[in-house]
């Protein structure tokens, strides 16, 4: 509290009821926010992308024929869908086509066109990756409802969130405005303090 200079009450003492006061209504004015501290892949709404190759096939009854002949999909590559407006993965662009392979899909389509397209290395774990990573290619997602709390911030109760901001009260109390510590067992109970 800052000290000024001012007249004693008629008791002989200086009144600081003004002073309590103001400090009383800027504790009620704060805003605490309460982060998790949660893992890199939660966290980024963006995710890596792997270039694959890629074929077009605008004739939708030939899209049956070629799937027969693509080799099988990487277990690691199983969030993908296979398909995207008539462009059907085929294998990653690290490793060049088998030439078996295009003389196959020549022989079915003639006029064919193999290009490369960046799709996502790893499967959403949040929504916001999900809506990032459908810009460039469709993948299977299945919504995790606690990592959606924790990132929204309604992942503790109205008296969780009070306990944490009472703990952190205290802890401030502690050292007299600076940083303290407030050690909490699992119960809810403090264990241990130090300023």
């Amino acid at each position: 509290m800052a000290c000024t200079e001012r007249e004693p009450t008629s008791s002989g003492y200086w009144s600081m009821a003004g002073e309590l006061g103001d400090v009383k209504k800027k504790m009620k004015e704060r805003r605490f926010r309460i982060t998790p501290v949660l893992r890199k892949e939660i966290v980024c709404d963006e995710l890596p992308l792997i270039e694959y190759h890629a074929v077009y096939v605008e004739d939708k009854c030939k899209i049956e024929y070629v799937l027969q002949i693509l080799p099988n999909m990487p277990s690691e590559t199983k969030h993908l869908k296979r398909i995207k407006n008539g462009l059907i993965l085929i294998q990653p662009a690290t490793d060049p086509l088998p030439q078996e392979f295009i003389v196959k899909l020549r022989t079915m389509l003639p006029d064919i066109s193999v290009s490369k397209v960046k799709v996502p290395l790893c499967k959403p774990v949040t929504r916001r990756q999900f809506l990032w990573a459908k810009q460039y290619w469709p993948t299977a997602f299945h919504l995790n409802k606690q990592y959606e709390a924790l990132l929204n911030g309604n992942f503790l109760t109205a008296s969780e969130y009070q306990k944490i901001i009472d703990f952190y009260l205290e802890s401030e109390k502690i050292s007299n405005g600076g940083s303290g510590c407030v050690i909490v067992d699992l119960k809810g109970e403090v264990v241990a303090k130090k300023w």
